[in-house]
């Protein structure tokens, strides 16, 4: 089955939303084996709209759309499919229902506008939304394009030789990832069954650059389809995301594993985790399952680190405290770290971050202690202290270790890429205990 997937809405063209519709709908339809061979995005316009519904009704089976199903004037997903259809739209009373009955749960005021919702196209099938007001609909037409009227429907669309059908979701990714999956998937699944599944499973890592690891696995680098092998570079981080494709979801995880167990040899000192695995969850996990505990000073990261091990369901069995010390007189009133020190070395220093890491680490009483400090800039620097120079600590009970860096991007990025740093090195020191 060939299938296409169009995001609608100004919003998306602009850039002022962020499409990650297409993608997670990709991956989903991968699964069941359904090829998709383009993605669109176009703006709230009638005839532009109608345009990739005529362009798909010819090259593929089905579309599945996102956007436009909303109240408002410009919200005209629906009724361009409709007329496309041939079809006039239809009021259900039982979705007029269900829309007021949410506003009355909520306590709001319905909008006239609203009822525009409860319109669907004359023999579509309801796609329930239990999040919003919005219904999605499948609708069946007939494949060839040159009969825009007098279409058949299908009260329940199911194969049928020679139609094309449509599935219209709304574009807010919480409505409609449910929807997919409740109410399209099945349907898809009864198109025949998929002759085929592509599945992945990504490998992170953390430590090295793009380069070394594509050097380590460049043998892998080349294989061609079924099983294929990517390399994508992320900030701190580089994965590797293995694909394959299998008459059935066991051959293809077979294949999977095969190359996995391949390439986990070459990367087995970077890697952290697969697939939504995050370096923050992977240390986490690993401070509660050896009973270790961790203290955090941060400065220029301004508590990203915390936030990002306190994001970790459970951190509260390994993180016993965060403290942001950005100015001098919070390094000494909360930390103790000496004034003599920072006004002779400065804030930004090998000595200031190893005194903070320790200093955290014996106030809190815990077995690591991380101290972060730095110019994020863009503004701060100076020749011999840039922005962008950052000095990571690790305080451990034996020994306090400390990384001097010199970071590149934006203030965000630097501050992102320090958090990486401590993290990686206390992933490091949790595998040599």
């Amino acid at each position: 089955m060939r299938l296409e997937i169009v995001a609608i809405g100004t919003e998306l063209l602009l850039g002022h939303t962020v499409n990650t519709n297409a993608a997670w709908l990709s991956q989903e339809l991968a699964k069941i084996g359904v090829d998709i061979f383009f993605h669109s995005t176009i703006g709230d316009n009638p005839a532009r709209i109608k345009e990739a519904l005529a362009l798909a009704r010819g090259r593929s089976d089905g579309m599945i759309v996102t956007g436009g199903l909303g109240p408002t004037e410009d919200d005209v997903t629906t009724a361009v499919i409709a007329e496309f259809a041939g079809m006039p739209l239809i009021l259900h009373p039982e979705i007029l229902k269900k829309i007021k009955d949410r506003f009355r749960r909520r306590k709001m005021t319905m909008a006239k506008l609203n009822e525009r919702q409860a319109y669907l196209p004359k023999g579509a099938r309801e796609i329930p939304n239990r999040v919003g007001t919005a219904p999605g609909f499948i609708l069946a037409i007939p494949q060839e394009p040159s009969t825009p009227k007098g279409t058949r429907y299908l009260p329940e669309p199911e194969k049928v030789p020679g139609t094309f059908f449509i599935a219209a979701l709304p574009g807010v990714p919480r409505e409609m990832k449910p929807m997919f999956l409740e109410t399209v998937q099945p349907f898809l699944r009864k198109q025949g069954g998929p002759k085929s599944v592509i599945i992945s499973k990504t490998l992170r890592t953390s430590g090295l650059p793009e380069s070394t690891i594509a050097a380590r696995v460049r043998k892998w680098l080349k294989l061609k389809p079924p099983v294929t092998v990517g390399i994508y570079a992320h900030l701190g981080e580089v994965d590797l995301r293995i694909m394959a494709k299998g008459k059935n979801l066991g051959k293809a995880n077979r294949a999977i594993g095969k190359i996995e167990k391949e390439i986990r040899p070459k990367i087995k000192d970077v890697f952290f985790g697969v697939d939504e695995e995050t370096l923050e969850s992977n240390v986490v996990n690993h401070l509660i399952a050896k009973k270790k505990t961790l203290a955090v000073a941060e400065s220029c990261t301004g508590g990203l680190l915390t936030h990002r091990i306190t994001n970790v369901s459970g951190s509260s069995k390994a993180l016993t405290r965060g403290l942001v010390t950005y100015s001098y007189e919070s390094k000494t009133a909360l930390l103790g770290v000496p004034a003599d020190l920072l006004k002779k070395k400065g804030a930004v220093s090998r000595e200031a971050a190893s005194m903070m890491a320790r200093r955290v680490r014996q106030t809190a009483n815990t077995t690591f202690g991380i101290g972060i400090t730095g110019i994020a800039g863009p503004t701060g620097g100076t020749k011999k202290k840039p922005a962008g120079l950052v000095y990571v600590a690790l305080a451990t009970p034996k020994k306090t270790y400390c990384s001097e860096l010199f970071l590149k991007g934006s203030r965000e990025e630097i501050k992102w890429q320090a958090t990486q740093k401590a993290l990686n090195g206390l992933r490091l020191e949790l595998a040599k205990t």
